[in-house]
């Protein structure tokens, strides 16, 4: 993840928040200069050596800072902040309120929240501080929320790469059959060679990932840690489901969750870019379909969703047609040729909700053969540029209006197009026009280019034309996202600070549990306006997240 202003500013405030002021420090130190030593870390920071190493362990032990050492030669250890393990600090709550919903186990929550707060434990190591949390340690394997962690995990990925560049460089040099390559040839090897050391690598990641383990069949100091992946997929297998819940309706939502929870066993989310075309392994059936929604505990009822047809049934005007002039009218209408959907068989129905879904305007599904009643793929790279897309225009007519929507969708259709044929195309005057395109090249939405018509390019007689470029627009968005999310985080420690003499009271170890007969009236009063005033901030900070994980994350 890029650094930028406002991720930088939101790094340090989730870093300082969870490991105090010295951590966070560091870590601004290194977004904003780069990669340092130890020792330059203290000549940046001016706190003394031996914080900056204890802040160190901290953060490298969470993975907040990574670190690398040249292995062939000696030298410093260098250390780099990660912006994407500092964001997932934000995701704490939501993992352990996801693994209650999906286990409906209170005992397993703070056994993750302790990998969570520390970064990772050996399974040795955690048993020995819990010898109860064995099993424990085991469910949480099985159902992917921890997984293997290895020691590349701690290495910034491109000195990684740069690594493997000089070894393979260094070998197909010293190789007598290259001598006769050329320079390009040879880079084209390396670069091969490259992507090889790089997909091993990820395949390696990914071997512990599919909840299959156990803490027993495993090295007792095999190290484990908190598996994001996992509530990712969850949350947009959430997403994309209430997107068809909005669209169509929730009978189809639930037939589409069945899809996704049969397309997405075992997998991961960084195979996303290889679906865009159907392979044996990604292609879901009808009857796979039907089988995991009859295996629900509440029955999902298919035939609900589709108004039951009538045959030769009369249709009549109002009855106060003919006191308004109209003709009385009387018809039949013929045999339906339309099967009723109650005399449909179950797996005629769910391909009755597929087709839907194929037809729905979003790449859903795409029907791929006839098998097993039918063959299915998700395209889902191609769906989630389609649910970006759509967050995207909601956050805009949210933002600006239905107007500035409405001329973004034009300009995203025609590509490009100048001011006379958008104010055309989109109903709106030249005036209000340009209100709404001036605001939405400001926020980056859209730009405009100029195309001369002559040598001389006279103003005047030049061509403007007014272009969407989704990947700029959203990363300007996101930015401005993140930009907020640091505010919300502001105004909570703002909020906690005015509060602090109520907070450090109901800390107490003689008040807690007994607030209703400890506390004042006065102080009951505070703590209502505090509780309600805190949990809007998080309901804000929890809706912006959304929007960062969906341009960001899926």
């Amino acid at each position: 993840m890029p650094s930028t202003h406002h991720l930088v500013s939101l790094c340090k405030v989730l870093v300082e928040d969870m490991l105090g002021q010295v951590g966070a420090q560091i870590v601004l130190t290194l977004l904003q200069v780069g990669r340092l030593s130890a020792k330059e870390l203290t000549k940046a920071t001016n706190f003394p050596y031996s914080a900056v190493k204890r802040a160190l362990v901290s953060l490298v032990h969470m993975r907040l800072v990574l670190y690398w050492e040249d292995p062939n030669q000696w030298g410093p250890v260098y250390y780099r902040a990660d912006t994407t393990n500092i964001y997932h600090l934000i995701w704490a709550g939501q993992v352990s309120a996801q693994l209650k919903e999906q286990t409906q186990k209170d005992e397993l929550g703070p056994v993750l929240l302790d990998f969570i707060t520390n970064g990772h434990f050996s399974i040795e190591g955690y048993i020995k501080k819990n010898p109860e949390a064995r099993e424990k340690l085991e469910q949480l394997l099985q159902t992917g929320y921890l997984v293997p962690l290895h020691e590349f995990e701690f290495w910034p990925e491109e000195d990684i790469k740069q690594q493997s560049i000089t070894k393979h460089f260094r070998e197909v040099n010293k190789d007598p059959t290259t001598l006769s390559l050329t320079d390009n040839a040879k880079k084209q090897m390396v670069d091969a060679a490259v992507k090889r050391d790089l997909d091993n690598m990820e395949a390696t990641r990914q071997a512990g990932s599919k909840g299959l383990v156990t803490a027993a069949s495993h090295d007792q100091k095999l190290v484990l840690a908190v598996n994001y992946e996992r509530f990712l997929l969850t949350e947009r297998r959430k997403e994309l489901v209430q997107l068809v819940d909005d669209r169509i309706g929730s009978i189809t939502a639930q037939v589409y969750d069945a899809v996704l929870e049969c397309f997405e066993h075992g997998r991961s989310l960084f195979q996303r870019d290889k679906e865009r075309v159907p392979m044996p392994g990604n292609i879901v059936n009808s009857s796979e379909i039907l089988l995991k929604l009859q295996s629900r505990k509440e029955p999902v009822k298919l035939e609900s969703a589709f108004i039951a047809e009538t045959q030769n049934d009369e249709v009549k005007t109002e009855p106060d047609a003919a006191a308004r002039g109209h003709k009385r009218m009387k018809s039949k209408i013929g045999s339906i040729s339309v099967t009723p959907a109650a005399a449909l068989t179950p797996l005629e129905l769910v391909n009755r909700h597929l087709r839907l879904l194929e037809k729905a305007g979003f790449a859903f599904l795409r029907r791929v053969g006839d098998l097993h009643g039918g063959e299915w793929f998700v395209p889902m790279s191609d769906l989630l540029a389609d649910l970006r897309r759509h967050t995207f225009d909601e956050i805009v007519s949210e933002l600006l209006g239905a107007s500035a929507a409405r001329i973004l969708r034009v300009v995203r259709e025609y590509s490009k197009i100048d001011e006379k044929a958008l104010s055309q195309t989109s109903l709106l005057q030249s005036n209000g026009l340009r209100i709404h395109t001036n605001n939405l090249e400001y926020f980056g939405f859209i730009d405009l280019q100029e195309v001369p018509r002559s040598n001389d390019r006279a103003p005047g007689r030049n061509i403007y034309l007014w272009f969407h470029r989704p990947k700029w627009a959203y990363s300007r968005l996101v930015e401005q996202i993140y930009g907020a999310i640091a505010k919300t985080y502001d105004d909570i420690f703002a909020l906690r600070a005015k509060h602090k003499t109520l907070l450090a009271k109901l800390t107490r170890v003689d008040v807690a549990g007994h607030e209703d007969e400890l506390l004042t009236a006065q102080e009951k009063v505070e703590l209502a306006e505090y509780t309600s005033q805190e949990q809007q901030l998080w309901v804000k900070q929890e809706k912006l997240d959304r929007h960062v994980r969906i341009f960001c994350y899926y």
